[in-house]
């Protein structure tokens, strides 16, 4: 197998994959699944900035905020009150950063919103734990 057929075939494999994870996830997974998928355009963003490849880092800049734009939407302000506006207020917060690091070019903004980013991941991450110490 050539390099072509092999990345071809790799990538086959991981879209199949991640498809298969977003079939049967369950919320929770989901948004897990979306903080995952920011953080790699965000770790993206910066590279291509790095490298000066303006085209990609604006695509992936404008994923970050769509991905920002997603997890907005499952925010429950009827449920969650307090903590939906707060993460609401984060994310837009977030999305105006990455408009700056864009238009200025700034490694720090970006690394700034994924930092941000990363410690709501974390937290995001120790929930099912928590829950499961709370049934028992």
């Amino acid at each position: 197998m050539n390099a072509a057929t092999s990345r071809r075939t790799l990538q086959l494999y991981e879209a199949v994959g991640y498809q298969a994870t977003v079939d049967f996830a369950d919320q929770h997974a989901l948004v897990a699944l979306l903080f995952r998928a920011l953080t790699d355009a965000l770790a993206d963003a910066e590279r291509y900035l790095q490298a000066r490849q303006y085209l990609e880092k604006a695509g992936a800049v404008s994923k970050a905020q769509g991905i920002l734009e997603g997890l907005r939407g499952t925010l429950d302000f009827a449920r969650g009150e307090t903590l939906a506006r707060d993460l609401d207020a984060v994310y837009g917060y977030c999305i105006r950063t990455l408009l700056r690091a864009h238009a200025e070019n700034d490694a720090g903004k970006l690394r700034e919103v994924r930092t941000l980013l990363g410690r709501l991941e974390s937290a995001w991450q120790v929930i099912p734990a928590q829950l499961a110490a709370a049934a028992q």
